[in-house]
This record gives C-alpha cells, sequence and structure tokens, in this order.
C-alpha cells in the first residue's frame, strides 16, 4: 500500500519543502519493492514519499526537520493507505498483474488468468490470498515461497489496563494470517514490552493467546510471584515468544506456541516459561488474538504494554524460489527475481 492522494495533498498544501526532512510512521515502512523494512526515522529526499510502501493500515505519519525528531514536526496526520499502482503489461500482453518487486521474462500465466505474451521483463504478483504463480509449463510456484516476512501488528502507543476485570486486546486491528502463512517453515514471532503494577500483590494478570477460535495458552502474573515485590510499584516485563506450525496444513494441525515472559524486580528476573503445543484448524484463515485481564478492579492495579509486535521471523521467511529448468524466450536464460536477488542468474 502507498500513502493516498489526500495525505499528498495535504502536505503540498501546506507549502513545506520537505527535502532533507525526517518521517516517523507508527507501522513499518517497506522499500518500494517490499524486500526490506525501513529504518525508521527515513530521510526525505527527492520523490521518497511516492516509493514508500506499507503493510498495515492505517499509519500516523510524523515528519521532523531534524534526524533527532526533537526539534519542529513539519506535518502530522493518520494516513488510511491506498493500493500500489498496477504496472503495464509490455509488448502487447493481456492479464492482471499486482507489483511485488519480482521480475519474470518470457511467456507465463499469473493466477489462472490468459497468458502473458512477449519476451519482455514484468513485474508479476499475487491477488493473495493463497494464489499462487503457474507458469506457462505448468510448474506453479507457491505465493507463500517469494513474499517477503509479513508484519500483521506493530504499535509503539501505549495499552493501559487498569480499574478492570474486562479482557483488553493488545493487538486492536491485527492483520489475519493468511492461508499460505500457515505452514512449517514460517514461525510468527511475538514480542513486546511494558511495566506493571499492583495494588494489591495477591491480584493478577491474566494472558490469553488465541489463534482463531482455539485458545493457545493461559497463563497468569501474580505479584507475590516477584522475589522482593512491593505494591504500587512498576516493574518491567518483555514478552518473546516464537508461534511454529508443526504439521501441514490441516484441519488438525499441530502449533506451538514457545518463549518467555520475564519480569524484572528490582534486578531479580522473574521468568514465566510458554511452551504448549495445540491442535488448529489451519486451513482458513485465522486470526490471533492477544488479551490480558485483570483479577481485581483497582485503580492502583495498572498493566501497560508500551510496544507490541507480531511479524514473521525475518531470519526464516521469505524469499527465493527456484526457477524453471526450461526457457520459454528462444533460448535466452530466463530470469526470476526475489527483491533483489537472482536466483537462475538471468538478465532482464
Amino acid at each position: 500500500m502507498i500513502l493516498d492522494n489526500g495525505c499528498i495533498r495535504s502536505i503540498d498544501a501546506a507549502g513545506i519543502d520537505l527535502d532533507g526532512s525526517w518521517l516517523l510512521s507508527t507501522v513499518d515502512v517497506y522499500a518500494i519493492d517490499y524486500s526490506t523494512v525501513l529504518e525508521q526515522p527515513i530521510n526525505l529526499v527527492g520523490d521518497t514519499l511516492t516509493a514508500l510502501r506499507f503493510k498495515v493500515a492505517p499509519t500516523t505519519i510524523t515528519i521532523w526537520d531534524t534526524v533527532t525528531c526533537s526539534n519542529r514536526v513539519l506535518w502530522m496526520g493518520t494516513n488510511y493507505l491506498a493500493p500500489d499502482p498496477v504496472p503495464t503489461v509490455p509488448d502487447g500482453g493481456t492479464g492482471t498483474v499486482t507489483s511485488v518487486g519480482i521480475s519474470v521474462a518470457g511467456p507465463l500465466t499469473v493466477s489462472g488468468t490468459n497468458p502473458i505474451t512477449g519476451a519482455g521483463t514484468i513485474a508479476i504478483g499475487w491477488a493473495g490470498p493463497g494464489t499462487n504463480l503457474v507458469l506457462d509449463n505448468g510448474t506453479v510456484i507457491p505465493e507463500s515461497s517469494v513474499l517477503p516476512p509479513t508484519c500483521y501488528y506493530y504499535s509503539t502507543l501505549p495499552t493501559t489496563v487498569t480499574n478492570t476485570v474486562t479482557s483488553t486486546t493488545l493487538v486492536p486491528g491485527i492483520t489475519a494470517f493468511q492461508i499460505t502463512d500457515q505452514v512449517p517453515g514460517s514461525p510468527v514471532r511475538i514480542t513486546g514490552s511494558g511495566t506493571i503494577k499492583w495494588n494489591s500483590l495477591a491480584d493478577y494478570i491474566t494472558w490469553t493467546f488465541v489463534d482463531g477460535s482455539t485458545t493457545l495458552a493461559t497463563f497468569t502474573v501474580v505479584g507475590t510471584d516477584l522475589k522482593v515485590g512491593a505494591t504500587l510499584t512498576p516493574y518491567m516485563w518483555e514478552l518473546d515468544l516464537q508461534l511454529n506450525y508443526l504439521t501441514a496444513q490441516s484441519p488438525t494441525a499441530s502449533v506451538q506456541l514457545i518463549g518467555t515472559l520475564t519480569v524484572y524486580d528490582d534486578y531479580v528476573v522473574l521468568p514465566i516459561s510458554i511452551n504448549t503445543t495445540t491442535v488448529v484448524d489451519t486451513t482458513p484463515i485465522n486470526t490471533l488474538h492477544v488479551n490480558v485481564q485483570w483479577s481485581t478492579a483497582n485503580a492502583n492495579d495498572i498493566f501497560v504494554a508500551d510496544y507490541f509486535k507480531v511479524a514473521q521471523n525475518s531470519v526464516t521467511a521469505g524469499a527465493t524460489i527456484t526457477a524453471p529448468s526450461v526457457d520459454y524466450d528462444g533460448g535466452r536464460p530466463d530470469s526470476v527475481y526475489g527483491g533483489a536477488i537472482i536466483v537462475n542468474g538471468g538478465h532482464p
């Protein structure tokens, strides 16, 4: 997704020269081919704004005049984003394509549509979810084998749970796991941090993790578990979990949730280990729910999540495919790109 015209027009109407300014987003920002998550703040030079790509909407954009983001705000606003521009198919070809930064030379078929003819290099992609690239010799290349890692949820806006026993989500508006995401080799990492303060050490906070309609894990953090804990004192917590698909996609797939929740109690570490394996139906699109809930309602029982992220593991997810072993364009090398990686040694 890209910044929509309303955002661009608003920035233009402000009459401010953004060249050399620095941009912050409340969600991950990707390079134009989705191959790289850009480090924030992002320096805006020339047409940088139009080259930014996003996977999660909406996002709040803030543009500062310095890299330290501590001086003047040039522009700020919430952006609901717009679809990527559809590339033009060269050489008079036909078919529907959307770009994800992958190029193939020669005739091919995209997601079962009409063949795209011509020997030029074209940009191809997938309508998703669960759609595959089909080459004209019948070779099927799964969508999940080439798309870059996915960020399902990312927020640095504090979520505070206080004075209530109502279950509260830590991932509002999270992107669902697509069908092709829920396969072995595509682990999902769940990380977060914040603070927790007890009115009474007997009070406890309950965590619940649900995948689709299946509960993966439920555990509690009780003030009495702290080694030298005190009431009305904020203690830092950190969450680092990984969701692993252990078996092939099926209505009875094995899904593992493993990792730790750590509470830092005056330099004494309280680690809580999580390791559960549950049967989950991974054939439909599923959504991950992460909820917390206090056992009692007291204004001094305060749980805060300052940061929370759910994303495919960038180490193992993504981004190479095996190119077909035959040529489709009169003997010239075929070229298949995954991001900036040339898989088959071809040329555009």
